[in-house]
Parts: C-alpha cells; structure tokens; sequence
C-alpha cells in the first residue's frame, strides 16, 4: 500500500506532489533505467549516445514534474517526492 494511501490529514498539495513525482519516476526514470540496465558496457550509460541525456535535457527543458513550489516542500512533501521515486 502507498504511503499516500495510509496517511491521513494529507493536504491535496501533498498528494498532488506524489502523485506527480509518481508519474515522472514510472513514465521516464524508471524505462531509462531498464535500457541503461541492458547495456553490455556500463561505461556505455555515460556515453554521448545514452539515453541518460535525454533524461537530462527533457529535465532541465521543464518537461520534469511541475511543483507548485519546488523550494519550498513541507516535510510532508518532500518524503512523498522522496518515496515516489
């Protein structure tokens, strides 16, 4: 069972958080993830041609989880980030 799931008094921008986090962890890391696992080389997962970059650069475009206050998370907010991933 989630830990979003057991909490209770979790304010909706809590489960927001989680919730996104969640989906940015199993819809990107966790795949990239997977493909760096089957490299034959691991020196490959660094290599200019990895799929870790792309990761990087869809990150640092703003396609990453969108927080409402990236800064500021109540430390309700950051163990649910934390958890999701």
């Amino acid at each position: 069972m989630p830990a979003h799931d057991i909490e209770t008094g979790l304010s909706d921008e809590d489960r927001s958080i989680h919730e996104t986090v969640h989906r940015f962890a199993e819809h990107v890391l966790q795949p990239t993830g997977r493909t760096l696992d089957r490299l034959p080389d691991p020196a490959d997962a660094i290599a200019p041609t990895s799929p870790l970059w792309e990761v990087f650069r869809a990150y640092n475009e703003g396609k990453r989880p969108r927080l409402q206050s990236d800064l500021s998370l109540n430390p309700t907010g950051v163990f649910l980030s934390a958890g999701a991933v």
